[in-house]
């Protein structure tokens, strides 16, 4: 599912994450020198004016498929867990990005004897 539309800009990615009941300005920055070789490579945040508040973060994957994508987590305390979802650049025009998102389906429970 399409949730958001995001463009490349010097420093990141910009635009805006959508659905029923979210409507937010994101920007997505480069989490610059890493600690770990499992840490974030992006920070995601939501832009309000001057003030930056951090939701997310982000690791730079490629797919055979899709070639190179940002899988990012969105956390918030208002959000029963956090929404995964990637970010994906346009077969169009490689400056337009869409956030993709898809349910996570509940795995089949094993049969008990």
């Amino acid at each position: 599912m399409h949730i958001g539309k995001f463009r490349k800009v010097i420093g990141g990615y910009a635009g805006r994450l959508q659905t029923l009941s979210l409507d937010l300005d994101i920007r997505v920055l480069p989490a610059g020198r890493k600690a770990s070789a499992t840490a974030p490579d992006w920070h995601v945040v939501l832009a309000r004016g001057d003030a930056r508040i951090d939701v997310g973060c982000g690791w730079t994957r490629t797919s055979d498929k899709a070639g190179p994508f940002i899988a990012l987590l969105l956390d918030c305390p208002s959000f029963s867990r956090p929404l995964r979802a990637n970010l994906m650049r346009s077969d169009r025009n490689p400056a337009d990005h869409a956030l993709l998102w898809s349910r996570s389906l509940p795995r089949p429970r094993e049969a008990q004897p």
